[in-house]
């Protein structure tokens, strides 16, 4: 991956409902080969139609713990912002 400080990262995000999600990763513009979803971590923050219960909010914060410091503190104010 590029060291430059202007790269641009983009991430397209396959949400599929019946399959797996999927994740297809960019940097300035070339295609990073995934090999498998264990290359990249992730987490789709998504209430879902029923919205955000205490219960999801726990799961959220369950999720979070296993990220980065920086990216589970993400998590959790994504989360917030729908509880």
């Amino acid at each position: 991956m590029p060291d430059s400080p202007s790269a641009r990262y983009e991430v397209v995000i396959d949400r599929d409902p019946d399959n797996d999600t999927g994740i297809h990763l960019f940097v300035d513009g070339v295609p990073v080969p995934l090999h498998t979803t264990e290359d990249f971590a992730f987490h789709v923050v998504d209430p879902g139609r029923s919205g955000a219960d205490a219960e999801w909010v726990r799961s959220m914060y369950e999720v979070a713990d296993g990220f980065s410091p920086a990216a589970g503190a993400a998590i959790r104010e994504l989360t917030d912002s729908y509880a």
